[in-house]
């Protein structure tokens, strides 16, 4: 299946603590089609740590979509779900550098 947009390649992780959202984990596509997580504490985010393990549910799919099926993976992480205290964000240096509007950009979910 052919795709518009190109894959991410940087999808950032923000929790909200106390009242301001701040940058907890990164899922990296690799040049090998890979996908690598990065914490920003080493207990940190326990969801990204589960998707990683375990997949991402999508809906419309019988099994989770693996972190070892890289692009489709990087492209669950971005589906919509109902997430209160997080904010999923695609960073990839595409996204960042044309202005996509699509992009809400790290800037916006990292206020106060």
């Amino acid at each position: 299946m052919l795709h518009q947009n190109p894959a991410p390649t940087s999808v950032a992780i923000y929790e909200l603590v106390g009242s301001r959202y701040q940058r907890v984990a990164e899922f990296h596509l690799t040049c090998a089609d890979s996908v690598e997580l990065t914490l920003s504490r080493p207990d940190g985010c326990p969801m990204a740590r589960r998707w990683f393990r375990q997949g991402i549910r999508v809906p419309g799919t019988a099994e989770p979509v693996s972190a070892d099926d890289g692009r489709a993976f990087m492209r669950a992480l971005l589906s919509p779900r109902r997430l209160s205290y997080c904010r999923i964000v695609d960073e990839s240096p595409h996204r960042v550098e044309s202005g996509d509007p699509g992009n809400p950009g790290a800037a916006e979910n990292a206020l106060p």
